[in-house]
């Protein structure tokens, strides 16, 4: 059975929307490894799928329906698989570590001035090092005798004569008390303000989308699924329903 889900959220002053699709299946066992586990459902027409993922949750004996939930990555327009829900406990988890950090990033685009952040955030970040940089290695002598103040205070005069030191780079760098030290110093501090502007803008805004996108999914997933289960339940799968899946010396169950 596959059911789409179409959501809002709203984050600060804006409404995100997106939509997930979960896929629902027989549940036919599992296989528990020292990374991970192997989740085997079944299809209406008896063909067994292999759900991988790193964690080992807890599924009770009597579960009989598991929902893989899928998303359309917004760069890529592929689809991709993010998480299952186990309909016996209102379990939602995500198949793997990478896709519990990534998977709102993927499926929900930033808008407005924040989407431009972050489209333009390796740029902004590679323009601040060698800002910095370019600065440091003409005002090093500057910083050396009068301080870092003396650093911020080169920066208009250092950006305005920069296509005269282009053009006469060597005579003026010789000329001059330059310092590939202060240069080397400038980019780092360069890179670190600009990963930090980046992570207290951007970072702060896709962290909360994060936990509102998860949020939203343990709200809604049991009430869209709690007539499913009703259903389910009343419609009994085969003659044996009342008997529980039975487990070996190593964790798997047969299928149903």
């Amino acid at each position: 059975m596959e059911i789409s889900h179409p959501t809002t959220i709203r984050v600060g002053n804006k409404d995100y929307d997106y939509n997930i699709i979960s896929v629902t299946k027989i549940y036919g066992g599992a296989k528990v490894y020292n990374d991970g586990t192997n989740i085997y459902l079944e299809d209406e027409n008896g063909k067994v799928e292999t759900m991988g993922i790193d964690f080992k949750p807890d599924i009770p004996p009597s579960t009989r329906m598991i929902s893989t939930l899928w998303g359309e990555d917004k760069k890529t327009k592929k689809t991709f698989r993010f998480g299952y829900y186990i309909h016996s406990n209102d379990f939602l988890g995500y198949t793997t570590n990478q896709q519990s950090i990534n998977a709102a990033k993927r499926i929900i685009p930033l808008q407005g001035f924040a989407a431009k952040l972050e489209k333009w955030s390796t740029f902004i970040i590679g323009m601040l090092a060698i800002l910095f940089a370019w600065n440091a290695f003409w005002a090093g002598a500057g910083i050396s005798h009068y301080g870092i103040l003396s650093f911020f205070t080169a920066i208009p005069y250092v950006l305005l004569d920069t296509p005269y030191l282009i053009a006469n780079f060597s005579d003026v760098a010789h000329s001059n008390s330059v310092s590939y030290g202060w240069a080397f110093l400038g980019l780092i501090v360069g890179f670190v303000i600009g990963k930090l502007t980046i992570g207290l803008t951007v970072g702060r805004l896709r962290s909360k989308l994060r936990l509102a996108f998860g949020g939203s999914l343990e709200e809604q997933l049991p009430k869209i699924f709690a007539k499913a289960n009703q259903a389910v339940a009343a419609t009994p799968s085969s003659e044996n329903t009342s008997a529980e899946p039975k487990t070996d010396a190593d964790g798997y169950q047969t299928l149903i």
